[in-house]
């Protein structure tokens, strides 16, 4: 009974991640092809498949936000929103706000994800642009 309480709240967990994704994916009113390619790919390793993306993405309002527990989980939850974030080699201002409100809820502080894209722009050769546009200003 226990380890069932423990599967499901990890299941939970796993997918209000998902949902986070695709919020980041469609924050900026467009949803890309790397950004497609990056949630099937990230969805397949939670385990979810092509019905639950679009059940998630068609109801998010259903999904309840969920924390990990760990600090190394909501770590790696943060560096996979970033990693959305600059999928598309541009970083819009929404992007950047919506990943620090989840950082928050993550119980981290939102600073970390402008460390992350620091990270991500140098180990990438700064081939993302830091500028942060807005297209519909």
């Amino acid at each position: 009974m226990i380890f069932d309480i423990f599967t499901f709240n990890k299941k939970a967990q796993r997918r209000s991640h998902l949902k986070n994704l695709i919020a980041i994916a469609m924050v900026d009113g467009t949803f890309g092809f790397k950004e497609y390619r990056l949630i099937y790919a990230k969805a397949f390793q939670l385990g979810f498949t092509k019905a639950d993306i679009r059940a998630i993405k068609a109801n998010p309002s259903l999904i309840e936000f969920k924390a990990p527990k760990k600090y190394e989980e909501r770590m790696k939850q943060a560096y996979d929103l970033v990693n959305m974030m600059i999928v598309d080699k541009k970083i819009m201002s929404k992007e950047v706000a919506l990943c620090k409100t989840l950082a928050f809820k993550l119980n981290l502080f939102p600073k970390v994800i402008d460390d992350l894209v620091h990270h991500f722009t140098v180990q990438k050769d700064n081939k993302i642009s830091m500028v942060i546009a807005d297209r519909h200003r």
